[in-house]
């Protein structure tokens, strides 16, 4: 069994308390349901999987869904089927050590090339400057290897071929 950690500031940030009460429930579905694997913020997942697992109407959950993204805490790219939480570093632990960092961008390998994913990586590297020397060397590292830094990072697209 899975567990997933809310933390306290959710309940009493602007962003959370300024939602209708459908909103709150998406973000918390975003944070610590059913769709969320250990990578933070971040999901290869269309809207199908979420209204299959939340049994909501569309309409019901479309309008959530938009509340989520007028309020800049949600992106989707609908031709990939991604959703960003761009807030996600707020309400979620940064990676302990270097193992979970390395599963991080294991998971991370998983998500379709697109610009949400750079903008994740981009957020990623603002974490993990933050942190011990060994988490930031594996980032480093994966980053070294598929030719991304903080430079270039907005312009960049990975290449899994290499």
């Amino acid at each position: 069994m899975r567990y997933y950690e809310v933390s306290v500031r959710t309940w009493v940030s602007a962003d959370y308390k300024s939602l209708t009460q459908d909103g709150q429930l998406l973000w918390l579905f975003f944070l610590c349901g059913p769709i969320k694997t250990p990578l933070p913020g971040f999901y290869s997942v269309g809207a199908g999987a979420c209204l299959d697992h939340l049994r909501w109407e569309p309409e019901k959950f479309y309008q959530a869904f938009r509340e989520l993204q007028d309020r800049e805490m949600l992106e989707f790219d609908d031709e990939n089927n991604v959703i960003y939480l761009p807030k996600w570093a707020k309400y979620n632990r940064p990676p302990s050590n270097p193992n979970v960092m390395k599963s991080w961008l294991s998971l991370l390998e998983n998500i379709p090339d697109c610009n949400l994913k750079m903008h994740y990586i981009d957020g990623l590297a603002d974490v993990v400057r933050n942190l011990d020397e060994s988490i930031q060397a594996v980032y480093d590292n994966w980053t070294a290897l598929y030719g991304i830094s903080a430079e270039n990072i907005e312009d960049m697209e990975i290449d899994y071929d290499v």
